[in-house]
């Protein structure tokens, strides 16, 4: 079974705003170790990738909308995976941990 198109120009593109866009309080060197670990999982680069609140959040879908879309940020010196309503937080110390975490939990169809 063919696997689905890696939406590779989504994905540069997120990483070329994190490193433009943003003041240095919302850490984004941070966030891209995290995008760059999820390109590294063939599971988790075939998402579409986008910014939200700073936040690296993933959609299956192109629309970006639905609130199952797992984000991922630093925050206070950890790594955290979020709902995309940021009341469900998990905390983390690597960006291992979070990659792992967010292959395991990301939902069926978002």
């Amino acid at each position: 079974m063919p696997s689905k198109k890696w939406p590779k120009k989504e994905w540069a593109d997120v990483k070329r705003r994190l490193t433009a866009n943003f003041p240095p309080h919302f850490q984004t060197d941070k966030t891209i170790e995290l995008l760059e670990q999820c390109v590294l999982s063939d599971q988790l680069k075939e998402l579409t990738p986008y910014i939200s609140l700073g936040r690296l959040c993933l959609s299956r879908n192109t629309n970006l909308t639905g609130s199952g879309c797992p984000c991922m940020y630093f925050h206070n010196h950890q790594y955290t995976v979020s709902t995309y309503d940021n009341k469900n937080k998990w905390y983390f110390d690597s960006t291992e941990e979070v990659i792992e975490f967010v292959k395991q939990n990301i939902p069926l169809v978002v």
